[in-house]
């Protein structure tokens, strides 16, 4: 079993990007970022929105799992 860490928020981003997971700059309102990836779940492109106090807010690790698992991404993959 891999080891869930905390990541700030740019690292968690660029972690995304690896995977086709994008930050969807027309939405989200103040400090809400969403990420989107065009795969569909469901009949729907899939969306999850994050809090982000600034670029570099560590967040918790319950958010970064709630990110992992609405992208259906294994522990594995995700933390390497």
């Amino acid at each position: 079993m891999s080891k869930r860490k905390r990541y700030k928020y740019r690292e968690l981003r660029k972690i995304l990007k690896q995977y086709g997971i994008y930050e969807d700059v027309g939405r989200g309102k103040g400090s809400e970022r969403t990420f989107y990836h065009p795969i569909w779940k469901n009949g729907h492109p899939v969306f999850h929105t994050v809090k982000c106090h600034g670029e570099g807010t560590q967040l918790s690790i319950g958010v970064i799992e709630s990110v992992r698992r609405a992208f259906d991404l294994s522990e594995e993959e995700f933390y390497g």
